[in-house]
This record gives structure tokens, sequence and C-alpha cells, in this order.
């Protein structure tokens, strides 16, 4: 039989409970490779939602699953992911597919097999020569080591329990970024993590779906002065918050994976982490709507507005001798922002983040480029060369009612 035809054959159904939630037992599911399954090193694989009973039924595509890959001489788990996940009906005998994503390990040969459950699929591996010695292989964006001889050490799934819970929980938030420049200050950095309160496949995702969207999400933006004597940190934000994450809202990713919506609601916190004259703070409650426009892995543009009240009173004025002088923070903050990115999720992305003041006046404006470090000759090195520019008042929250102008670069883990 011609590899090609191999590839495209479609393997044995597992049952619905031992892949996503909620367990159905009309809905059984196939795993399959399509046309060009391994591409730069880049595996593709088709979950097909089969749907063997006489009534419609819903169903739900996770945004990832886990899978087991096997070599002539290793086995890893990998994570494969889901650009659209989200609920879809499926007629009566019918079915509906949704392609899933990951990484093949490096310096790996010859045929690959991809497992879940009781369902495999071979795929073409690379040509490179059988390793010798232990061997990263990397899956859905992590690492894990692999060692050909498993009587020298623990099991691969030994070593990646911590990575695979952290896979499950936690991912990027905003932009995780390093910059410097010679503007003071002239370093600034910021990092931005999520986590998924509850399990995926909990209790509380199976009987009450919405709250399986909810996040606790953490994001630090800090200003570093480190030409100064001391080098010391001008100013950062801390903003701890708890959000609702509704993805692809109106299923028209699932349908034409053109255009997609997406809302995000929540309460936030921001501080500078200061006390007396310097203490500054926000308490808000936002609701942010996305849509993003382009095909996965083309070119695409999202546009993100959010609006915000203030639920409690907003801590911070300029003082003298005790006495507060100036306009509060509210009013250079107001009530809205927006973000707009354009580009390739593996290429060039260009992104400009507005924010205007009480009255319509006194903004700010951030612009960021961004480009692969991988796409550069001898692409060694992981994340994104990075550019940013920001002029207008309050880049600190300390000094929330001074106009500043600055150009930084660095590099970008995130984007």
């Amino acid at each position: 039989m011609k590899p090609d035809r191999f590839l495209r054959r479609v393997f044995t159904g597992i049952s619905l409970s031992a892949l996503l939630l909620p367990a159905r037992a009309e809905v059984s599911i196939v795993l399959s490779a399509p046309a060009g399954a391994v591409k730069d090193r880049e595996v593709r694989v088709w979950l097909v939602a089969l749907n063997d009973g006489g009534q419609p039924v819903s169903f739900e595509f996770t945004p990832r699953i886990e899978t087991v890959l096997t070599g002539k001489s290793w086995t890893a788990p990998a994570w494969l992911t889901n650009s659209a996940p989200g609920r879809v009906e499926l007629p009566a005998g019918g079915f509906v597919r949704r392609e899933y994503v990951g990484q093949m390990p490096e310096l790996t040969h010859g045929p690959l097999e991809v497992a879940f459950g009781s369902s495999r699929v071979v795929l073409p591996g690379s040509a490179l020569p059988e390793p010798a010695s232990p061997v990263t292989a990397v899956a859905g964006g992590g690492a894990t080591t692999v060692d050909p001889t498993p009587e020298r050490g623990p099991s691969v799934h030994e070593e990646s329990a911590a990575l695979r819970f952290f896979k499950a929980h936690f991912e990027p938030y905003e932009p995780n970024y390093f910059i410097a420049g010679f503007d003071q200050p002239n370093a600034k950095f910021q990092f931005s993590l999520r986590y998924r309160l509850f399990h995926e496949d909990g209790w509380v995702p199976n009987h009450l779906p919405p709250l399986g969207k909810v996040y606790f999400a953490y994001t630090q933006t800090s200003l570093w002065d480190w030409q100064a004597e001391s080098a010391p940190f001008k100013d950062s934000s801390y903003k701890p918050e708890l959000h609702y994450a509704w993805r692809d809202v109106f299923k028209a990713g699932e349908r034409n994976g053109s255009i997609r919506w997406d809302l995000e609601a929540g309460v936030q916190h921001e501080s500078n982490g200061r006390g007396g004259v310097d203490s500054r703070s926000l308490n808000l409650a936002y609701l942010r709507p996305r849509v993003t426009f382009g095909q996965p892995g083309d070119f695409q543009v999202s546009i993100a507005p959010r609006a915000w009240v203030y639920v409690s009173d907003v801590e911070g004025r300029h003082t003298l001798a005790n006495v507060p002088i100036g306009d509060p923070v509210e009013r250079y903050r107001g009530n809205l922002d927006l973000r707009v990115t354009a580009g390739w999720q593996d290429y060039l992305m260009l992104s400009a983040y507005a924010r205007v003041g009480e009255d319509w006046d006194r903004g700010s404006l951030t612009l960021d480029a961004s480009y692969p470090l991988k796409s550069l000759p001898f692409g060694v090195f992981a994340g994104y060369l990075h550019v940013q520019y920001f002029t207008g008042y309050g880049e600190s929250l300390l000094d929330y009612d001074l106009r500043s102008d600055a150009i930084r670069f660095g590099f970008s883990m995130w984007r």
C-alpha cells in the first residue's frame, strides 16, 4: 500500500468518554491523518466526531488533547492544540472534524506513530540519523527529555507530570517581553500568565460548563532605570484579575474559519505596591470583545476594545504637605482602550494599543512590532525580536499625569 493512501485511512474510533466532555454514548471519535500530515516538523491530525445515533447531538472540541508520540526508539507524551475549539451540533449520522497540531520531536527518523486511546495513526518522520543519546522531544510548545533506554532513569510520563499539568492549566495572557532604550527609564519588561481554575475533565466543567471558562490572571509591568545610580526600578504595576473567557462566541470560526468573535469579562486590581504619597491603585470591572479576521496561519487582523467602570474609590494623587493636588488617576485612565493587531502568527506582527482619558484627551499610544527569531539566519533562538514606541501620559502608574515618549528594543516570548 502506498504511504499516502495509508495515511489517509481512518483508524478505529474510540469512545467520546476517553476524549472530550460531556460524554455521549452515541458519539464516537475517529483519529485520522490528512495529506501533508508532517511539514516542517509540524504534526497535524484530524479528530472526527461521528454521530452514530438517530438524533442530533451537541459535542465540544477541547482546545488541546494529550496524545503519545512513538518513534523507533522513543516514546513521548504530547499536547496537540486546536485553533477552533468549541461546541458543535452533529446531525444524525453526520460528523464534524477538527485539526489538532503539535510539534515533532527533534532528531527523529522513520515513521512516527500518534496514539490516542485505542486509536493509532502513522505519520512520516524526518530523514535525520537515529539518535544515539537522549534527545529532546518538543510537543505542543513544551520540552521534555526522552531517554531511548528507559532503564537508566524515570519514565517519560513520570518526568513530564508537572509539564502536563502546566500545559493543562497555564497559558500566556498579555504580551511577555523585555525591551530597553536610551530614554529614562531605560528598560521595560512585562510578564503575564493566566491559570484555568477548573480542570477541563473535572466535575465543574461537566456539570457547570460556563465555570470551565473562568481564569485567574496576573500581569506585571515594570520600568527599570538601570543607568541611574544603584539601578533602581522606577515603578511597577501589579495586576491580578479574575475573568471569564468565552472563545468563538457565535461559532463563526467553526463554520468558515475566516472570522471569530471572543468575549472576556472580569474584575482587575492594579496597584504599584507603594505606600504613602506614592501609592496608586485602581479596581475595575471590564468587558472586552474581540473580533479576528483571517484564517489561522494566514494574515489576520484582530480588534479588541475594552470598556470598564471603577468599582471602588481610586487611590492616588500627587500631594503637597499631605494636601492632594492635581487630577486623580481616573482623569487620565478614563474608561476605554483599544488594541489592534495585524500580521501572521509565525511572521511579522504589528500592534497598536490606545487609551484615552476621562474627557477623551490626555491618552497614550503604544506601537509594537515583533518578528520571530526562528525566521532569521541560523534561527536557533525561540521568541521574537521586539521594538516598542510609547507616547502620551502615564507609562507608569506612579507618574500617571506626566507625558513621555520612549522607543525601546529587545525581545518577546509571547506577543
